[in-house]
C-alpha cells in the first residue's frame, strides 16, 4: 500500500497485506480547528467505533508532526495519517464552484 508510510500504521496491524480498508481522509479536531468539537482521542475512539480503519487529521494550514501522530496510532492500535487543508486550497475551489 504505497499511499502511507509503515511508520503511520501501528505497531503489529493486521492491515499491512490488507488490500482494502476504510478511511475517513477528512477529519478535523479541536481545539486545532474550530470545525470540530472532538479532540483527536475521542475523534479515534469514535472512528473505531463506526468500524473505520483508520482517519486523516486534516487541520486547517497545521500539519500534525510525524512523532504525536505515530504515538496516538500506536495507542490506539489504529491508522492515523496527518493531512493538510490550506487556505489556498478552500479559495481555489470556490472560485471553480461559483
Amino acid at each position: 500500500m504505497p499511499f502511507y508510510t509503515k511508520g503511520w500504521l501501528p505497531t503489529g496491524s493486521p492491515h499491512r497485506e490488507s488490500v482494502r480498508m476504510l478511511i475517513d481522509l477528512h477529519n478535523h479536531t479541536w481545539p486545532r480547528s474550530q470545525d470540530s468539537v472532538l479532540d483527536p482521542e475521542d475523534l479515534i475512539q469514535r472512528a473505531k467505533a463506526a468500524g473505520l480503519d483508520g482517519i486523516c487529521l486534516t487541520e486547517h494550514d497545521k500539519v500534525w508532526d510525524e512523532t504525536t501522530v505515530q504515538q496516538m496510532a500506536d495507542k490506539h492500535e489504529f491508522l492515523v495519517i496527518p493531512g493538510v487543508l490550506t487556505e489556498e486550497e478552500i479559495r481555489t475551489v470556490r472560485e471553480h464552484t461559483e
